[in-house]
């Protein structure tokens, strides 16, 4: 479903007139319409929409302390990093435990560490590596929609442009902020797009329960120890 089609269900679905075109139209239902297709779009990446969840490996140079992140990245998923060279888990740490480790006042630790730092997001890992290792973690793309070609975008550009969220929850999302909008009641459409939300994501993401209320988790341990 284009950006033109989930647009004009949307406006059909609300009683207004069908916009012909999205982008560059000055219509005021049509900016709109753009408008709350970001904005939702928006909202799916800040809630870890499982569509764009990505994978991210990277190899470890001597010497080299920070490495950048990938072109679409937009957040972490936590508890993703590890060095899968040394079978470890990464531990985030905010700027002032940052800064007390390289002030040398802390002792050394086999735990590998890592933190986001700057406009251009870069992770910066400590201890500063000193080989290769292989470093991989998951994240949320802020790549939400791609061209009529496949080229992943973070913004809708063109009315051939297409959904990579779930294009029927973008539509609900749009319809029920366009209700708001426009001063109709809209709690009823809201409700459907949360419900789907929740559906696609427990669909895609279902968790494993044990009988004491406990998620299950594997029996791996936390770093390179053994396990009995």
């Amino acid at each position: 479903m284009s950006l033109l089609t989930l647009s004009q269900n949307a406006a059909d679905e609300v009683g207004l007139n069908k916009p012909s075109s999205v982008i560059g139209n000055t219509d005021a239902t049509a900016v709109r319409i753009l408008r709350f297709a970001i904005r939702t779009c928006r909202d799916l990446v800040r809630r870890n929409f499982p569509y764009l969840v990505k994978e991210y490996t990277f190899s470890t140079v001597n010497g080299t302390e920070a490495y950048a992140t990938p072109s679409d990245f937009d957040h972490f998923l936590p508890f993703t990093h590890w060095n899968r060279s040394t079978d470890r888990r990464m531990h985030p740490i905010d700027a002032s435990d940052w800064q007390l480790l390289k002030s040398g006042l802390t002792t050394t630790s086999i735990d590998d560490r890592f933190r986001i730092r700057g406009n251009d997001r870069e992770i910066l890992l400590e201890p500063t590596p000193t080989s290769a290792e292989t470093v991989a973690f998951e994240y949320v793309s802020s790549h939400y929609c791609e061209s009529a070609g496949g080229d992943s975008r973070s913004v809708w550009t063109s009315d051939s442009d297409v959904g990579l969220v779930d294009e029927e929850l973008v539509e609900l999302g749009v319809i029920w902020r366009l209700l708001n909008r426009v001063g109709m009641p809209y709690a009823e459409e809201k409700a459907e797009y949360e419900r789907t939300l929740a559906v696609i994501s427990a669909q895609i993401n279902p968790m494993k329960v044990s009988m004491n209320g406990r998620i299950e988790r594997s029996n791996i341990p936390d770093a390179n120890f053994p396990s009995s």
